[in-house]
């Protein structure tokens, strides 16, 4: 067990923290910092686990989180996020896996 680094609260070293009050993802007691758009992919992401979040939804939880991206193409802003996403979670161990011509999915 360890404790959540936002609420003090415990969790289980095993499970996968991720808080959008902090922009932080915490795993065996590491825990990463992410800007609120990197924060809201691997909330959604997490929140699914084990099963898979469209492309589409992974778009609408960054443009939630910031309306200035809204006159950026939405896909490439996507891909930019999701590949800093996937760099800051995989030092935690976390691994975010593609289902092809579906969207994704977080395997912990």
């Amino acid at each position: 067990m360890t404790t959540c680094p936002c609420c003090g609260q415990l969790v289980d070293n095993d499970d996968l923290l991720v808080s959008l009050d902090a922009n932080t993802a915490s795993r065996h007691g590491v825990t990463v910092h992410l800007t609120p758009q990197l924060a809201a992919l691997a909330y959604v992401l997490n929140q699914a686990r084990p099963g898979m979040v469209t492309h589409d939804r992974l778009v609408d939880a960054i443009h939630g989180k910031s309306a200035n991206m809204k006159t950026e193409d939405p896909k490439l802003v996507t891909r930019v996020l999701f590949s800093q996403t996937r760099r800051l979670l995989g030092e935690l161990g976390v691994r975010i896996a593609n289902v092809y011509g579906e969207g994704y999915r977080m395997v912990v």
